[in-house]
């Protein structure tokens, strides 16, 4: 105790002499330069850079935040209620998609109203932040505003999806800030796009695209401008149109002023209102306006490609790395050509025509004969798809149906003999996919072959057409994806990086989901799997197929033996020993019993599920399943 009353009233030592040393300057290092991080991660994904890259310290997150934009989701069939309520959740959003379903002066009044309100509840979000204080004595306004992680951000993202008569540049009232703008009419009569006014009101639109479902296509007009009236140039980056009217004059025009335009694609327009283009003069206004394009495709609605505008389009596109093709384009000798000029691929769209009013008995006819088959062909036999990373194509059943056992659901049908080992897509690093699937099929061929085949998919879209009626005979019938457990859906929940899904039947009348039951599709959500109750009753399901299995061993037994394929990569050897029974119902029974006894995780990385017929907005798996099993109870 005395020594510690002594240390503690002892007093303190004197205080010497010490030098004062500098403070050494501290090297930074590359990844201490903000714009070299923003380059970096620029090569990133999304999933990435929110699940990894924006946790490791706050000024890596304030990098990203720009990334990171949040999708709000408009339906003008909401009640005034809906509206009340959700309306005031679009704002801090970074994106906005909008379906116009109502009729034509209710939805211009609503989606007037809310993009209104919007307007003014971010102006005094705007004025909230911008905090100044004024100095009394020099009357200077001082910004208070700091960095934070909830970084606020306007709307520069809008895609509406429009389904009754009406012009959106004519009648909504754009936001200011929109850099992208996607206009999807699903039908067009009297009215026209007015591009003038689009420009007008987003003078920093990067991105438009403006494209119609259904013939005939939408007239485009724009007024034409000279040099002096415009002194800056647009920030256009992409223009996208399909199925329009647009005369050539007011393109070229259009172009005169978009010298950072980067990706122009002119898809099956409509010669109705304009004359045929004169795909050589727009080429050569091009050169004369040194426009150096990314990509660039043009088609006309009805006319075959023009093979010898082709080294002219590579002249104004040395670097293709993306093809667009229209279904009705697809040849051997363009596909020649464009392999020929093309040393690296990494997106491949092939489009079908527009639906034509009205519709054909039959779509899927000798339009959609060939080009499906030349295309599959092409992904599994050239070594210039193997890096491909985007594909929108359209596939027939009878292409992926590796082993001939599309007849085994058709009592009726013949047995089909092959006399050429199948062969498999090449392009197994694929991340996006959009398929297009025309006439009747087994669910389960199709969800096995994308699962097997493509598993490092992160974004799927499965569509039928609503107008695909595969019979003459026999028209009420409409193909459609089944959602019951023995269509195979289970088998996709293989796919370990898939982020968002979209399955999409297209007509309303014949929903996949009419006959669906909760143990069909409650496996996806945690709660669907650890409940005896519903495995009990998918075992029971199970068993109601012996029969069908039995029947469909007996015609395996039957076969001669197939051609197999020569399997050069170690790699392949798994992805056909897991091929062997794509199209038999013990495919889909194998993978419903590893998701019950928890040997397998499905959809570990899914984050969006879409089972509606417009692909409007995505939500939670879980939360998505049960509204769909909910609408059909």
């Amino acid at each position: 105790m005395k020594h510690f009353l002594r240390s503690l009233f002892k007093s303190p030592p004197a205080p010497t002499a010490t030098t004062i040393t500098p403070p050494t300057a501290t090297r930074l290092s590359p990844l201490d330069m903000p714009e070299i991080l923003d380059l970096v991660f620029s090569f990133l994904n999304d999933r990435i850079l929110q699940k990894t890259v924006a946790l490791v310290c706050k000024r890596w997150f304030i990098i990203n935040q720009n990334r990171f934009l949040r999708t709000f989701t408009y339906d003008d069939r909401w009640t005034t209620k809906q509206i009340a309520q959700r309306a005031p959740n679009m704002l801090g959003a970074g994106r906005l998609e909008c379906l116009l379903s109502n009729r034509m002066f209710t939805a211009c009044y609503t989606i007037r109203g809310v993009l209104g309100r919007y307007q003014e509840d971010y102006q005094q979000q705007l004025d909230k932040r911008n905090l100044v204080a004024v100095d009394k004595r020099n009357l200077v306004a001082v910004d208070k505003r700091k960095p934070t992680l909830f970084k606020f951000t306007p709307l520069t993202a809008i895609r509406f999806y429009v389904t009754v008569n009406m012009a959106i540049s004519d009648t909504v009232p754009l936001p200011s800030t929109l850099t992208s703008l996607e206009l999807v009419h699903f039908n067009a009569k009297e009215k026209e796009e007015n591009l003038s006014n689009v420009f007008r009101m987003c003078p920093l639109l990067e991105r438009l695209l403006v494209e119609v479902k259904q013939r005939p296509g939408l007239p485009l007009s724009w007024i034409k401008i000279e040099q002096a009236n415009q002194p800056t140039p647009l920030p256009l980056r992409e223009l996208h149109l399909r199925n329009v009217s647009f005369a050539q004059s007011d393109l070229e025009n259009l172009l005169s002023f978009t010298p950072r335009l980067r990706t122009l694609k002119l898809m099956a327009l409509s010669t109705r209102l304009n004359p045929l283009y004169d795909w050589a003069r727009l080429l050569e206004h091009l050169k004369v306006l040194g426009i150096t394009l990314d990509s660039l495709y043009f088609s006309e609605f009805g006319q075959q490609s023009h093979l010898e505008d082709m080294p002219r389009l590579i002249e104004s596109c040395p670097s293709i790395s993306d093809w667009t093709v229209w279904a009705y384009d697809v040849t051997p000798s363009l596909l020649q050509e464009l392999t020929i000029r093309t040393s690296f691929l990494t997106t491949l769209e092939v489009f079908s025509q527009p639906i034509d009013l009205p519709a054909p008995p039959k779509c899927c006819a000798s339009l959609l004969k060939d080009p499906p088959r030349l295309i599959h062909e092409l992904l599994c036999t050239s070594p210039l798809l193997v890096h491909l990373k985007t594909l929108k194509t359209i596939i027939r059943p009878e292409f992926i149906d590796l082993f001939s056992r599309l007849d085994y659901f058709d009592a009726e049908a013949p047995d089909r003999s092959i006399t050429t080992p199948p062969e498999i897509w090449m392009c197994r690093g694929l991340e996006t996919l959009h398929v297009e699937v025309h006439d009747l099929f087994p669910s389960h061929i199709l969800f096995g072959y994308i699962a097997r085949v493509l598993p490092q998919l992160e974004d799927l879209y499965l569509d039928v057409p609503s107008v695909c009626r595969p019979s003459d005979e026999y028209p009420q019938i409409y193909p459609g994806i089944c959602m019951r457990l023995h269509g195979g859906f289970c088998l996709l929940s293989r796919l370990r990086f898939l982020q968002r899904l979209v399955v999409n039947v297209g007509n309303f009348e014949h929903m996949a989901g009419q006959e669906c039951k909760g143990m069909d599709l409650n496996w996806i959500s945690l709660p669907g799997r650890s409940r005896r109750k519903y495995r009990r009753q998918r075992q029971v399901e199970m068993e109601t197929w012996q029969s069908e299995r039995g029947k469909a061993d007996q015609r395996e037994a039957a076969r001669p033996p197939r051609p197999l394929p020569t399997i050069a990569k170690e790699a392949d050897v798994e992805i056909w020993s897991q091929l062997e029974n794509i199209g038999l119902l013990v495919d889909v029974e194998e993978a419903i019993k590893e998701i019950d006894s928890g040997a397998l995780d499905p959809f570990p990385s899914l984050e969006h599920l879409s089972l509606r017929p417009y692909a409007l907005g995505f939500r939670r798996p879980e939360v998505e399943v049960n509204a769909f099993l909910d609408k059909w109870r």
